[in-house]
């Protein structure tokens, strides 16, 4: 697990946290290369042209193979040291990625409305669970009216009570609290996770509920 847990005196609310972690290498989450189980899902959807949102997208390697798949993709994260290694990246877009520094509630009423898919991964359990209705009311506002959102939710092993980041993910709670504003189409566990992270994690498949 990711060896954050154990800075101490830094709030992980507060971007210091985050630029610490990028500082001395310390990004466990990072999986050096796009998530597996999203490769496949950009490969079997229609991505030219699509508004995409990733929030939290870290050193961006799933943002990168979006735009190449066509996507217009708006990447925001905390940090700016990772939004900088997307920029330097070689196959970095720079038509087709926005780049976004910013804490992901602050983003643009602007963003209301525009997307057709935002895909989560290591973001939403970046975030503490008494936030987490917050979230989900971003992902509603900023979906267009087809809009759907993609999650890879992990981990759903670790209680929401101990100590993160990450915090745990409940599954039947999460799906429950979003079914006040998402239509629930998918959820696949049989997935293609790295070997760390297999049965932690699990693939759902919502879209905007009016």
């Amino acid at each position: 697990m990711w060896g954050f847990f154990f800075i101490k005196n830094m709030n992980h609310t507060h971007s210091a946290f985050w630029e610490n972690l990028y500082d001395i290498g310390d990004i466990g989450w990072d999986l050096s290369g796009p998530t597996k189980p999203f490769v496949e899902i950009f490969n079997n959807l229609d991505l030219l042209n699509k508004k995409v949102f990733v929030p939290g997208c870290g050193n961006g390697h799933d943002v990168i193979e979006l735009a190449k798949k066509g996507a217009e993709v708006y990447a925001v994260d905390f940090v700016e040291a990772p939004l900088l290694n997307i920029k330097t990246n070689p196959d970095f877009i720079e038509n087709k990625i926005h780049l976004i520094h910013s804490d992901i509630f602050e983003v643009s009423n602007n963003f209301n409305n525009q997307f057709d898919y935002v895909f989560e991964y290591t973001c939403y359990c970046a975030i503490d669970p008494k936030y987490r209705e917050k979230y989900r009311d971003l992902v509603y506002r900023i979906l267009n009216k087809k809009g759907k959102f993609i999650s890879l939710f992990f981990p759903i092993l670790k209680p929401e009570i101990d100590d993160g980041p990450p915090f745990g993910v409940d599954l039947a709670k999460t799906l429950e609290m979003f079914k006040d504003k998402f239509n629930i189409l998918e959820i696949n566990q049989s997935i293609n996770s790295i070997p760390k992270r297999a049965g932690n994690e699990v693939l759902v498949f919502m879209s905007k509920n009016g």
